[in-house]
């Protein structure tokens, strides 16, 4: 998954603004644009923690439970999130994944496909699948179906 949140600062609460609301119940529901995920109820914790940190918290705890390897990199393939799952699959602990690079288990030959693949996404196609052999160990190879957005 790219990385590819919105900016805090663009996210407002406030009633007129269109990004949000809050219901009778006292629930702020906030609106994620590029059909990211369902909208989200976030309840209204303490008074220091904003509505989105409360959202990208749950969001957090959903996604690592997750049972399928997930992760989230920047453009240039910087790994910016891995839940348990993918550091289960690889076999590392999480700080050898942030700040590394997505391609790093792909051959030269599957990482340049896959890039020129990414340079493709747009709001019109943001999603596409492609299957990309990867190297577990030194004599160790796998193939994984990938679903890049």
């Amino acid at each position: 998954m790219i990385d590819d949140r919105i900016p805090r600062e663009s996210v407002n609460s406030d009633e007129q603004s269109g990004d949000g609301f809050t219901d009778s119940a006292g629930q702020t529901e906030l609106v994620q644009p590029h059909g990211s995920a369902p909208h989200s109820r976030v309840h209204s914790g303490s008074e220091t923690e904003k509505p989105w940190e409360q959202l990208e918290t749950r969001y957090r705890q959903i996604v690592e439970d997750q049972t399928d390897p997930v992760c989230r990199f920047l453009p240039d393939g910087t790994l910016t999130f891995v839940n348990r799952a993918y550091r289960h699959f690889f076999g590392k602990a999480h700080e050898n994944f942030i700040g590394r690079s997505f391609f790093y288990f792909m051959s030269e030959e599957h990482a340049v496909d896959a890039r020129n693949r990414i340079s493709l996404l747009k709001p019109a196609e943001p999603v596409f699948k492609s299957e990309h052999e990867i190297k577990m160990a030194p004599a160790e190879f796998r193939w994984i179906n990938w679903t890049f957005r």
